[in-house]
């Protein structure tokens, strides 16, 4: 998404984009907070995925792998004791904890994979080749947020573009 109104002013508050932002004046001279963003929306996307899979981690560790092993233990114990005079009915049902068991770590090791992966692709470059066109004034008080690389107006600027340029935000024109 891009925000293409090189007719129109910022006055406070946040705009975020995908691409580039074009506009005429951003902040005023009162030195209100007002932000300018582009975001990655690939890496957006890979980060709430990575939070969704770890929420889903949590959930699978606390219904389905930790009460299981609580239950494994108990009937280990129970097992011990009775020796030789252990059923089959209780052998059978400490083979049911045990493939349950066995499910539960199995999906934790898939999770745990998956979120390996997403961490890898985030530390992965990523593109950084959008702008911020500000045609008129950027007053001080306004932040310039590129991908996460941030510039901070400290005095007015007239038609400036900000880009990323050797992992910092420059200003061009």
């Amino acid at each position: 998404m891009a925000a293409n109104q090189s007719g129109a002013s910022i006055l406070g508050g946040q705009v975020r984009a995908y691409t580039s932002v074009e506009l005429m004046h951003v902040g005023n001279e009162t030195n209100v907070q007002t932000r300018i963003c582009l975001v990655d929306k690939e890496k957006l996307a890979q980060e709430s995925k990575a939070r969704d899979l770890t929420a889903l981690r949590e959930k699978v560790m606390q219904e389905a792998v930790v009460p299981v092993q609580k239950q494994l233990v108990a009937k280990a114990a129970i097992l011990k004791k009775a020796g030789a005079a252990v059923t089959e009915r209780q052998k059978a049902e400490m083979k049911k904890w045990v493939d349950q068991y066995t499910a539960g770590t199995s999906k934790l090791g898939y999770i745990d994979k998956k979120i390996a992966e997403i961490r890898e692709n985030l530390q992965k470059a990523t593109t950084m080749n959008g702008f911020i066109r500000i045609s008129g004034d950027a007053y001080p008080g306004t932040q310039i947020d590129l991908y996460g690389i941030a510039k901070s107006i400290k005095s007015t600027v007239t038609n400036k573009r900000f880009v990323i340029k050797d992992f910092a935000v420059d200003t061009e024109g």
